[in-house]
């Protein structure tokens, strides 16, 4: 915004500084010396007829001096060479014909007439400025979307190459980790490392797609919880995870539900004390997906998980995923904290029979 208003700032005072030099030098007729008192005076004398036909050849300058930028702008499409230098003669053409209609209008009948090679050079130098001025532009913006282009180019490679040894390297490091763990004596960690190198698969590989089956999302959330619930003693937390109807027939954006798995388990359960959290999937309407969750509240923790980024990140998450088929209700009470999000999936497979009835699915329990 401060860019485009020293831009026109800079375009005013040039055609401030060019139309006072055009009318300074053709509409000044004389100048007359007075001596009063000792005190010299100079007065200029202007021809007002002569302003009137310079300002009305400066508009046309004007009109023709915009089209022709706009008209170089349009330089780098297909045919645009040719098509530029068509245009821009042709309204060239357009405001010598339109100043001379003008001129030949009842009122202009007394004025004296300017003569045609002045008013050719002032349309000619307005036009060569635009010329100057506009190529300028369109070398400045192609310049800067090469770098731009170059800058994506080198940043996409980089992120290959961070995508290539960053996945593997983990995945080495865990295997070795979980050769080296006794799975008779220690099988809960065992299983947690794992389940770990199971999740990060899952962010890796799946989340580089565009949709997931809701099914491999539920397992994630599952595999999820199974790892935070390891931090807990048994009977801490009463988790749930519940799923009415059939997930094999929907696909969604990848990770798009853990964000409030996560704020369930960062703000709703704490060690040594009593915490829930319960997760519902409801899948009987064919048409979309309703997820529910609530987990409990500490008074310590409500602003933080009220105000958390987290759930700044989802809303606008999901604006840009499913812009208007969504719905996300949050509500806050005094013992828990409740979410429920509503998704209307672009892509919705049905393998299974219209006749067949959905199933109630507990898929987790905690101990």
């Amino acid at each position: 915004m401060k860019n485009k208003g020293i831009r026109w700032l800079l375009h005013l005072l040039f055609w401030g500084a060019t139309a006072w030099f055009i009318l300074t030098a053709f509409a000044i007729v004389g100048h007359e010396v007075e001596m009063i008192n000792d005190t010299r005076t100079v007065r200029v004398n202007w021809d007002g007829n002569v302003v009137v036909l310079l300002s009305i050849v400066i508009l046309l300058s004007a009109g023709l001096f915009y089209f022709n930028l706009w008209n170089i702008a349009r330089l780098r499409e297909e045919g645009g060479r040719w098509r530029t230098a068509a245009y821009s003669i042709g309204a060239l053409l357009a405001c010598i014909l339109l100043y001379t209609a003008i001129v030949r209008l009842p009122h202009f009948v007394l004025y004296p007439q300017l003569g045609f090679g002045l008013v050719m050079s002032i349309l000619l130098f307005y036009l060569a400025v635009s010329f100057g001025y506009g190529i300028s532009r369109v070398w400045l913006t192609t310049e800067s979307q090469r770098r731009q282009l170059f800058l994506e180019k080198k940043q996409t490679e980089l992120d290959l190459l961070r995508q290539q040894l960053q996945p593997h390297f983990l995945f080495n490091v865990l295997n070795n980790l979980l050769a080296m763990v006794d799975h008779q004596k220690d099988p809960a960690l065992a299983t947690a490392i794992d389940r770990l190198s199971g999740l990060l698969r899952h962010v890796v590989y799946d989340s580089a797609q565009e949709q997931i089956s809701l099914t491999k999302e539920l397992d994630f959330i599952r595999h999820y919880a199974e790892l935070q619930l390891l931090r807990f003693e048994a009977g801490e937390v009463d988790f749930r995870l519940d799923i009415d109807g059939l997930p094999d027939r929907y696909t969604v954006e990848p990770g798009i539900f853990l964000p409030f798995v996560e704020n369930a388990f960062k703000h709703g359960a704490a060690p040594e004390e009593h915490s829930f959290v319960h997760l519902y999937f409801d899948l009987r309407q064919p048409q979309q997906i309703i997820f529910k969750g609530r987990n409990s509240v500490w008074p310590e923790l409500k602003k933080e998980q009220v105000g958390g980024s987290g759930l700044t990140a989802i809303r606008k998450r999901l604006q840009l995923v499913y812009p208007d088929a969504h719905q996300l209700l949050i509500d806050e009470e005094n013992e828990a904290f409740t979410v429920e999000l509503t998704l209307i999936p672009g892509n919705i497979n049905f393998p299974y029979p219209s006749h067949q009835k959905s199933g109630h699915h507990n898929i987790l329990t905690s101990p």
